[in-house]
């Protein structure tokens, strides 16, 4: 079997020099290039056409955002972005999932390189694994992709036709969405159009994210629904009129009051 191709593209030497020596002990990744800056990495992602990129945000000449939007259109390539998770690296993370990166790992703050290294280990490796052979697509702009949504008829529940399951106390019908892979982007268009709709439900989002970054998913939903989005508290009630976010690292339930219940 061969070993997954991985270019790097990140500015700090540290960090090239951790994941060189952590990724060294798995047999089945091989790094093919470094690149410390988003130009570098554009030009090695079109020599070398690795299997996935590792890509930092926060880079010189050209960042992080205009190198996938380059990648993406030049030569679509499975890219996961691991970023610090500040207040300014979040916003630019939740843009670069637009513009077709497909994870969000968050790097330890000040490139402590025990922690680095138990982040790679835990997180990054899987990352990498999981994402290598994923069938990313060239990006179209994002005004084709606004005029094909608005030609297809979205079809929603009529609330006065929504039956309560057995047992269930709660007087109006709850919206889970679930999501992985791809899935920032298409919940963000998915809440733009219920929340349009002003309907009398309740909706609650699972996303797998990294815990660092979930807040910031929430303030990013924000910006394009016209409902609150919030991230509960265990143990809060559901309304009708809201939108929910689960926090990461959780499992969500209901407990037997209907209200959120988080599991480690």
């Amino acid at each position: 079997m061969k070993p997954i191709r991985l270019l790097i593209i990140d500015d700090s030497s540290i960090v090239h020099i951790v994941l060189g020596k952590v990724l060294s002990e798995y047999k089945d990744i091989e790094i093919v290039g470094n690149a410390y800056n988003g130009r570098e990495g554009l030009d090695l992602t079109l020599k070398l056409s690795p299997d996935v990129i590792v890509m930092d945000i926060s880079m010189p000449q050209m960042n992080g955002l205009e190198a996938i939007q380059e990648i993406m259109h030049e030569k679509p390539t499975p890219i996961i972005v691991f970023s610090a998770a500040s207040k300014r690296s979040i916003d630019i993370s939740f843009k670069a999932m637009e513009f077709g990166a497909v994870d969000l790992l968050d790097k330890p703050h000040g490139e402590n390189a025990i922690e680095l290294k138990k982040n790679i280990e835990e997180k990054l490796i899987r990352s990498i694994r999981t994402f290598h052979d994923f069938k990313v697509i060239r990006r179209i702009k994002k005004s084709d992709v606004m005029k094909d949504i608005k030609k297809k008829e979205v079809i929603l529940p009529d609330n006065r036709k929504i039956n309560q399951s057995p047992g269930t106390t709660l007087t109006f019908p709850v919206i889970g969405i679930a999501a992985s892979t791809g899935g920032p982007q298409t919940v963000n268009k998915l809440l733009n159009i219920l929340s349009a709709k002003k309907l009398n439900t309740g909706i609650v989002i699972v996303q797998h994210m990294a815990e660092g970054f979930m807040n910031g998913f929430r303030e990013w939903l924000s910006e394009f629904s016209s409902l609150p989005v919030k991230i509960p508290e265990n143990g809060e009630a559901i309304l009708p009129m809201n939108i929910y976010v689960a926090p990461g690292e959780y499992h969500l339930v209901f407990d037997s009051n209907e209200r959120f219940s988080y599991l480690d």
